[in-house]
């Protein structure tokens, strides 16, 4: 079951290579939360079925079609609130946020914590952006959803590292599930969870996520677009219920064959 890129990118040692030998040989099929760690797995040799099925999210995180549709009516707030929830580490590629926000009226609000939160507050007061960023530390899961709605727009300005690639991005899922639209950077899977639910940039391009979120606010048209599809596409596909579906289809259909 390959959930991530990362895992099979990074160099592994002698062991590592002759145990995955093995399980390529013995086992029946693959299955990947993503098109991206398919390919990973192609590239590898694994020849055998290999669907795509997407982990889900709590149902706290996908909304009910009356706040969709009060979410779609609301105003964007003064000024708009832009926000990241997740780690703070390097690759995330906050600081590419930080220096878009140069660029683009709007308050941005970090949720997390992480080894590069010194660097990020030193970037952001040298660019003088302190009084239009709000820190808040991690907090339990079940606050999360509080904080997100609070948004008129989430990031995950992700960058891709020589050992890793961003994979399924829940966040931008519980994200479109709650109503909230998206722009995402074009590290790993990114591109493939967003598809036509939300707006994409290229990693590391500040300017261009500038430009991204500036399209958001000023067209309301756009806006309440990327809000119906995000909501659509994890109502139908990102559900725990819609996953265990597919998983009991896919072994279903391995018995068949082995019975066969």
């Amino acid at each position: 079951n390959i959930y991530r890129e990362g895992t099979y990118c990074s160099k592994i040692d002698f062991i590592h290579r002759r145990v995955e030998a093995s399980v390529f040989e013995f086992a029946s099929s693959g299955i990947c939360a993503t098109k991206t760690a398919a390919e990973v797995l192609s590239r590898k040799g694994f020849s055998k079925p290999t669907p795509v099925i997407p982990y889900g999210i709590p149902s706290r995180f996908i909304a009910a079609e009356e706040e969709i549709h009060r979410r779609q009516a609301r105003p964007l707030s003064e000024p708009p609130r832009i926000g990241y929830i997740g780690r703070l580490l390097e690759m995330k590629g906050i600081d590419t946020l930080i220096r878009a926000l140069t660029k683009v009226e709007g308050e941005l609000i970090l949720l997390g914590s992480g080894e590069a939160e010194k660097d990020l507050r030193a970037l952001s007061a040298d660019l003088g952006l302190e009084p239009r960023i709000t820190w808040i530390s991690a907090v339990p899961p079940e606050e999360v959803i509080e904080h997100l709605r609070s948004l008129d727009v989430l990031v995950l300005p992700s960058r891709t590292t020589v050992t890793w690639a961003e994979q399924l991005g829940r966040v931008m899922l519980e994200a479109m599930g709650s109503g909230v639209p998206v722009i995402g950077s074009s590290s790993g899977s990114i591109p493939e969870v967003i598809g036509n639910s939300g707006l994409v940039f290229e990693e590391g391009n500040e300017k261009e996520l500038a430009e991204k979120l500036g399209s958001l606010f000023e067209n309301a048209d756009l806006r309440r677009g990327l809000i119906q599809l995000g909501w659509e596409k994890v109502r139908d596909r990102y559900t725990w219920r819609s996953f265990a579906d597919d998983l009991i289809h896919h072994y279903q259909s391995l018995l068949n064959e082995s019975q066969a």
